[in-house]
């Protein structure tokens, strides 16, 4: 009894320096999120701050233009005031140059009375922040969610039925490995002399293919999305088929490290293909892309 509760007690220290570790991890990740939130957020405030720069430019140019058009008229006015003083001793000379200097002193009054009034009704740049970002922000209790994942310890599996399914036009001879598309409810059984079967749940022949790239068939896989992979031990590759039974291409070569392959499995959340070889006892990792 007591040896016992000393087992169940190094089973719940072991739980516990799991979930340590488990919590360890899952901060890190928060602090890797919180860095791609910053740098987000750098990147928005970045651009505000060059549109703030943009605005600047462009009413800088106008207050600029603005300021030579004045100054224009300012030279003008001299000029005009200029040739009126010479004019004085001729009637017809002085009466053109003072219905020139008129026009030229209404058009300055209304250029310069433009300015005051840009003037007096000032220029500003203004940044308002986004109110419903921070409505948004304000509102969160966390930057993700936290889930508690309970793995419950699985008693061993019983046998509740088994009965002999069998493709009522194909030989099985030879079969050497299958594997079932439960996306697609198909079976695949290979065969070391032949090619692969294909067969639903019940047993009915749907196809059987292979190709001459592949010789003497071994371990097969699918990866749910209706490509299969089929070993060939002696041509020492993997071959991709897709749920025609059409051949797409040699996905793993001999000169990628394989020699009599004998078994394979795929990775669907990480499409990683693993493939065991029979003579060095090694199991080689491929991601694919």
């Amino acid at each position: 009894m007591l040896v016992s509760m000393s087992k169940i007690g190094q089973s719940h220290g072991s739980l516990l320096e799991a979930l340590k570790n488990a919590k360890n991890v899952e901060k890190e990740k928060v602090l890797v999120f919180q860095k791609v939130l910053e740098s987000i957020i750098r990147k928005a405030a970045e651009a505000s701050i060059n549109e703030i720069e943009n605005k600047y430019i462009e009413l800088e140019k106008e207050i600029l233009q603005e300021k030579q058009d004045v100054k224009e008229k300012e030279d003008s006015l001299k000029k005009y005031e200029e040739n009126l003083k010479n004019a004085m001793g001729n009637r017809a000379q002085y009466f053109v140059c003072t219905k020139l200097t008129e026009k030229q002193m209404f058009e300055a009054d209304n250029q310069m009375f433009k300015q005051k009034l840009n003037y007096y009704k000032g220029i500003q740049l203004q940044f308002t922040p986004n109110q419903t970002l921070i409505d948004y922000v304000n509102g969160l209790n966390g930057i993700g969610e936290i889930a508690v994942t309970l793995k419950k310890k699985q008693d061993i599996y019983t046998v509740k039925e088994g009965r002999l399914i069998k493709s009522v036009s194909e030989d099985f001879s030879g079969a050497n490995h299958v594997t079932f598309d439960t996306c697609r409810n198909k079976m695949y059984v290979s065969n070391w002399g032949g090619g692969i079967v294909c067969i639903d749940d019940v047993g009915n022949h749907l196809c059987s293919f292979t190709d001459s790239a592949l010789r003497n068939l071994d371990g097969v896989c699918v990866d749910g999305r209706g490509n299969i992979f089929v070993v060939g031990h002696w041509s020492h590759n993997v071959v991709q088929f897709n749920e025609d039974g059409k051949m797409v291409g040699v996905v793993i070569k001999e000169q990628d490290g394989l020699y009599r392959p004998c078994s394979i499995c795929f990775d669907p959340k990480l499409n990683r293909l693993f493939v065991a070889m029979v003579d060095n006892d090694v199991v080689k990792m491929y991601e694919l892309e």
